[in-house]
């Protein structure tokens, strides 16, 4: 269950990717294990697709998760080890943001 807080600074998509790599290190997703379809989490979570789709797309991009067209977005078997390397950066990278 993706949590958000409409109030954050930090941006939604931001907030479901944390949200699934935070589902990764507790185990609740799994290696090849199919995450929700953009549209039925976008309409789940009241948002755009397109802020679901960026949030996605910014997992591949860190390789937590994989695509595969027709099909769905998968968690990848590196997913737990890319999920924590994201996390142990994000301080920093919040920080950078704070101060320009």
């Amino acid at each position: 269950m993706i949590i958000l807080d409409f109030h954050s600074k930090t941006p939604i998509y931001e907030q479901i990717e944390e949200q699934v790599m935070l589902m990764v290190r507790r185990g609740v997703y799994k290696p090849h294990d199919r995450l929700p379809s953009t549209r039925s989490l976008a309409s789940e979570l009241k948002l755009n697709v397109n802020t679901v789709k960026r949030a996605f797309q910014e997992l591949e991009a860190k390789g937590v998760t994989y695509s595969q067209p027709g099909r769905g977005v998968f968690i990848s078997e590196n997913a737990a080890g890319a999920s924590r390397l994201f996390r142990r950066s994000r301080p920093l990278c919040a920080r950078r943001r704070q101060t320009g």
